[in-house]
């Protein structure tokens, strides 16, 4: 019984002691870094957080280190084989998720051209100016990219998303959350089961869906097909107008440039289509238009079941 008693005392001070690990390792451009940190189902709201960045050395530095309850049971791992370095980072024990379990907080920073490959349970993650391919998967947590120069793969079960400033193709796929996109030059695919999208500035394809929410797209220089099951539809084209525009329940209101020509087929279900005074040639009902918007161009289709379509020059 006294030994138990004092197992029990000892416990706090050996749940809180912390796991860190801080290494250097020599590698060159063009290699591969690849994390895998599962933090379990703790509990506690803020479970840590992942950072990667670039800097000027031919190294990857590894930051990682763990606290709080629980830390005494989080393990970290490091391989290098063939220019890829991988960290691995576990919790386990008895004691680990008492009072919502530990926290582990990782910077990385690796070499201007080198791609990441993220997994993560633990927190946020951030990549930050990195020339190379990334790719990341977390849990409910957000996601931002700034910087990057590769193509981009995120997937999420929820949490919100944010990516700036991409050279490179963009897919997006979320259970749940928020996206926001801007200054992109590529293609961008990003789909929601439910938030809002907002995007500016791409100069690719663009593709966003979201089960509820509203979509708003500014300055698009292509082809743009967005829809929502529930939300407003808004998109400025800075380019020729084409693609598709969709929600079951909302309005949809495009801009397009001066001058600018479409083939529009324009239809409301339950409500009005409104042109303005752009110039038009075709059918028109009160609910519908088809034909040439301008001097034409384009396929432009527009539709909501329940609301109004409005198009209007910039």
């Amino acid at each position: 019984m006294q030994r138990l008693f004092a197992l029990a005392l000892a416990a706090p001070l050996l749940a809180c002691q912390g796991a860190d690990l801080e290494e250097q390792v020599a590698v060159e451009p063009g290699g591969l870094l690849e994390v895998d940190l599962y933090m379990g189902e703790g509990l506690r709201p803020d479970q840590g957080w992942l950072v990667v960045r670039s800097h000027d050395a031919s190294e990857v530095r590894i930051d990682a280190d763990a606290t709080g309850w629980g830390a005494s049971g989080v393990s970290f791992r490091l391989e290098h084989r063939d220019n890829v370095v991988r960290l691995y980072g576990r919790v386990s024990g008895a004691l680990s998720w008492l009072f919502g379990g530990p926290q582990m907080a990782v910077q990385i920073w690796v070499p201007q051209e080198y791609s990441v490959d993220l997994r993560s349970s633990a927190g946020p993650i951030r990549v930050e100016d990195v020339t190379g391919r990334i790719r990341v998967r977390a849990g409910d947590d957000r996601i931002e990219i700034r910087g990057a120069r590769g193509d981009v793969r995120l997937r999420a079960g929820s949490g919100d998303v944010q990516v700036s400033e991409v050279e490179g193709d963009v897919d997006i796929r979320l259970g749940d959350g928020e996206i926001a996109l801007s200054w992109v030059r590529g293609d961008v695919e990003a789909r929601t089961g439910s938030g809002a999208i907002a995007v500016e500035h791409v100069s690719g394809t663009l593709t966003v869906a979201t089960g509820r929410g509203e979509i708003e797209v500014r300055e698009i220089e292509g082809r743009c097909s967005a829809r929502t099951e529930r939300g407003h539809v808004f998109a400025r084209f800075s380019g020729a107008p084409a693609g598709e525009l969709e929600t079951s329940r909302g309005d949809v209101r495009v801009e397009v440039g001066h001058g600018a020509g479409a083939q529009l087929d324009a239809r409301s279900r339950r409500g009005e289509v409104d042109l303005g005074d752009l110039p038009w040639r075709g059918e028109r009902s009160p609910n519908a238009a088809r034909g040439s918007l301008g001097p034409g161009g384009a396929p432009l289709r527009l539709y909501t079941a329940r609301g109004t379509v409005k198009v209007r020059s910039r």
